[in-house]
């Protein structure tokens, strides 16, 4: 895969992430503003934020392998990690930007 598509691929998991995340957000605030009597509705939010944590997480396993495959990439993803404070997430979206 050239380095064209393997960077389109990883923006599009990243975008897809942010998105969940802002989603995931949005439904703990709304669990978070609900009164006492609508309390018995946090079941539900709950159960969404359930879902989309797992959905972000399975999203983080596949950018954690896609890279894998390609040494050149992966030996500059893991030169990026090795920057105090600089995450797989970050690494891979400065990858994707630069």
């Amino acid at each position: 895969m050239p380095q064209e598509e393997i960077v389109e691929q990883i923006q599009s998991y990243l975008v897809m992430r942010e998105l969940l995340v802002k989603e995931r957000t949005a439904h703990k605030n709304s669990k978070k503003a609900l009164s006492h009597k609508e309390r018995k509705l946090s079941h539900t939010h709950d159960a969404v934020i359930d879902l989309l944590t797992e959905q972000i997480e399975e999203i983080e396993d596949v950018l954690s392998t896609a890279i894998k495959p390609y040494d050149q990439y992966r030996d500059h993803i893991h030169h990026l990690q090795s920057t105090p404070g600089c995450g797989l997430l970050f690494a891979l979206y400065f990858f994707c930007h630069q």
